[in-house]
């Protein structure tokens, strides 16, 4: 008659409990990864959608700059654009925050937009007031910041002038 004796079975059972933890840690880790990966992903598709419609606005909300030279001094939104559908020019979406996707509610982003020149690109300047003849430069730096409590702040960057957004 064969079987499996009691001190085989004390073996096996010390065997699999030395065995078994490590891989049960070694799977929580790999799920744990994919998690954030996935979470960077979708971090990443947001903030492509946000960009591309920046993208898609003008570049200012005057058509060319003002008799002095500029273009305009203020940036944020303008009277009567109090929601993001709103907005229609590049600078109009400094300062927003909220959610660039109702199905994504734990992803917020935030975007500031400022004057940079071509020596400085990625340090947005201070518009000066009042503001001198010919001062605006033809450069907006435009600062996307996703976060998620994965991923913390993921930040994305891109330079607009007035030919990228004819």
């Amino acid at each position: 008659m064969k079987g499996i004796t009691l001190i085989e079975l004390a073996i096996i059972i010390v065997v699999l409990s030395i065995a078994i933890p490590p891989l049960l840690n070694l799977i929580a880790e790999v799920s744990q990864k994919s998690v954030k990966a996935e979470a960077l992903n979708t971090a990443t598709s947001l903030s492509q959608v946000l960009m591309e419609e920046l993208c898609s606005k003008k570049f200012d909300e005057r058509d060319t700059e003002d008799d002095t030279g500029n273009w305009s001094a203020v940036l944020g939104p303008d009277t009567g654009e109090s929601a993001r559908a709103d907005f229609d020019d590049v600078d109009d979406f400094h300062g927003w925050s909220g959610l660039v996707d109702d199905q994504f509610p734990y992803y917020t982003a935030s975007v500031t937009v400022g004057y940079v020149d071509e020596a400085s690109p990625d340090t947005i300047l201070t518009i000066p007031s009042p503001l001198p003849d010919n001062w605006t430069p033809g450069y907006k730096l435009v600062i996307v910041t996703i976060t998620h409590s994965l991923t913390g702040d993921l930040i994305f960057k891109t330079i607009i002038t007035p030919l990228h957004s004819l």
